[in-house]
């Protein structure tokens, strides 16, 4: 179990990522494994996990596509 000193290094963890450009989708991310209570059978592949840090990379540096953009693109 972690000790009180690591919980609020953690804790500052989570308060820098959420007010960063990644918080919606870390709150999203959390809320999904929330929801299961923290029990699932399947976890990230190591190849699902590369594709998360790839699409970061490219938010990152403004690589990303408009959602009403890819509506008008798909005819949806």
């Amino acid at each position: 179990m972690p000790t009180f000193q690591a919980d609020d290094l953690l804790i500052e963890k989570f308060r820098t990522v959420l007010g960063g450009p990644d918080g919606t989708l870390f709150i999203q991310i959390l809320e999904a494994f929330y929801q299961r209570g923290g029990q699932r059978e399947e976890y990230f592949t190591p190849e699902d996990l590369l594709d998360f840090q790839e699409g970061f990379d490219q938010i990152r540096q403004g690589e990303y596509l408009d959602w009403e953009d890819f509506k008008r693109e798909h005819e949806l």
